[in-house]
């Protein structure tokens, strides 16, 4: 009955152990499932890549057009700002009009409407906006549109003059009614006399200064638009040129490690850039390189003795289990023999037999 071929004479040893990457009879061994792991990492962050530079990329015009609605933004507070400014004045000489010229005998302008009338309309015809003066019970004490005076206002949305009367802090609204049926914007600043004591709101229109800011403006929307784009452009040109170039290395190189890690000896890692890159993809080849050397130098060190240059057949050639040779076989009787004959009294027997084979005859 034939011996498995890992016995020896004398002793058991181990089965052969296969090499790393191989399987038992010398092939090359299937990626483990953690080998794909580590290679679908490397090669989803490749694919990745370009996404990411495109999400960097449409960043660009999302700035611009914050900057844009900032722009906006900040024409709209500064017409808010110069109309409450324009208007406070406004406010205080209707409240105070008595008291700014102490010979005259007539009520303040609030408290006159014919008077705040002839007023609003000087005013009107200087500033070319629309202006309200309203009471307490919010109707019209003037208005730069004259058939509007004795009206009930209401076309605040969310009760703006009702709400600046209550507590004297300015507001602004859109203003949509018959008289401008595409809306104009409106400031609410509070009528206010000596004592503290609110009395009525007026309304100052800020429309025209808030359209001259938006055209003094407008060149550099345009400006800021056209940076937008054209950075949009060039980040998407930027971004075609790295997919193609290091996202393309990116991925040779894992292909590469990948085939490292199942146990191909002949990988080598092509790139097309000579930056930080290239210096990667050299150093990786020279860890190949030398990995296959030392996998080499194993594999002739086992098949052969290193010190004799003589093969190793240990795992080549069966082992079958030693027999006993003749000549050794009749010495060990003999002294059997001898040593029961002792025991038993009897006299010794000494004789001679030639062990050395017999020449063949011719």
């Amino acid at each position: 009955m034939p011996f498995p071929r890992w016995w020896c004479i004398g002793r058991q040893v181990s089965p052969p152990t296969p090499q790393p990457g191989r399987t038992a009879d010398g092939t090359v061994a299937p990626p483990r499932p953690q080998q794909r792991a580590l290679l679908a990492g490397p090669l989803a962050r490749a694919r990745t890549l370009p996404v990411a530079f495109l999400a960097v990329a449409l960043l660009i015009p999302l700035l611009g057009l914050v900057a844009v609605r900032e722009q906006y933004a900040a024409s709209l507070r500064a017409a808010q700002i110069e109309a409450q400014h324009v208007a406070e004045p406004i406010a205080h000489t209707i409240a105070e009009s008595s008291e700014l010229d102490p010979r005259d005998n007539h009520p303040n302008l609030y408290q006159d409407p014919d008077r705040l009338q002839d007023y609003l309309s000087d005013i009107d015809r200087d500033l070319r906006r629309d202006m309200v003066v309203i009471g307490l019970d919010r109707r019209i004490l003037a208005d730069s549109i004259p058939a509007n005076q004795g009206e009930l206002f209401t076309h605040d949305p969310h009760g703006e003059v009702g709400a600046t009367m209550r507590d004297g802090r300015p507001r602004s609204f859109t203003e949509r009614s018959a008289d401008y049926p595409q809306g104009i914007l409106q400031m609410v600043i509070p009528l206010r006399t000596e004592e503290g004591r609110i009395v009525g709101a007026v309304l100052m229109e800020y429309t025209p200064i808030y359209r001259e800011l938006l055209a003094a403006s407008a060149g550099t929307r345009r400006l800021i638009l056209a940076a937008s784009g054209g950075g949009l452009l060039l980040a998407l040109l930027v971004a075609l040129l790295l997919a193609r170039g290091l996202v393309g290395d990116l991925r040779q190189l894992a292909l590469a490690a990948g085939r490292l890690a199942a146990g191909h000896d002949n990988v080598h890692a092509q790139v097309r850039t000579s930056g930080e890159l290239g210096k990667l993809a050299v150093a990786f080849n020279d860890m190949a390189a030398q990995i296959a050397a030392q996998k080499a130098a194993l594999t002739e060190v086992a098949i052969s003795d290193p010190l004799t240059g003589l093969h190793n057949r240990r795992r080549s050639t069966p082992a079958w289990p030693k027999r006993p040779s003749a000549p050794a076989a009749l010495a060990a009787r003999s002294r059997r023999a001898l040593y029961a004959a002792k025991r038993a009294g009897r006299n010794r027997v000494c004789g001679h037999t030639d062990l050395q084979p017999a020449p063949e005859r011719a």
